[in-house]
């Protein structure tokens, strides 16, 4: 698989997260449990700015050094977010989270572990090569090639 598929992938999947949150937030009543209804309309917004900030083509509007740091920060911000909503839920499901527990696994949780789990799996390697590839990439604009001592005193003679 290609980092371009990964992306892709781990972008859609990363927006799977931010819509089950989002979905739960809205329709299921998690937007009047304290705490963690703040945090579920949280992570579906910033799912969202994660996902559709892969979609763009930062290495075009950056250019290559930047677009790249940018695509490692954003596939960074990606696992984060999908790896503390499966932890998150694991501590619900187990015990309480900020007084809150979970009962019982339905089918939008098995959804929910799945895009997360698919996220992090595709936008984990996507970091590690964007992040080689910015770093690996001289700056390409600003600095001027050195000429040689020397230079001047032997094109003019």
């Amino acid at each position: 698989m290609t980092m371009r598929a990964a992306r892709l992938l781990g972008a859609l999947s990363i927006l799977g997260v931010g819509a089950v949150h989002l979905q739960q937030y809205s329709a299921n009543g998690y937007s009047t449990v304290p705490t963690i209804g703040t945090l579920f309309l949280l992570n579906a917004i910033s799912s969202g700015v994660v996902g559709f900030g892969l979609l763009l083509p930062l290495e075009r509007l950056l250019g290559r050094r930047r677009g790249n740091a940018a695509v490692a920060a954003l596939a960074l911000a990606g696992v984060a977010i999908a790896v503390g909503s499966l932890v998150a839920l694991f501590i619900s499901e187990t015990g309480t989270l900020f007084g809150f527990s979970e009962g019982g696994y339905r089918t939008v949780i098995d959804i929910a572990i799945a895009v997360e789990a698919v996220a992090t799996i595709l936008l984990s390697p996507l970091a590690a090569v964007s992040i080689r590839r910015a770093l690996a990439q001289p700056a390409q604009h600003g600095t001027r090639p050195r000429r040689p001592a020397g230079y001047a005193a032997s094109r003019s003679a």
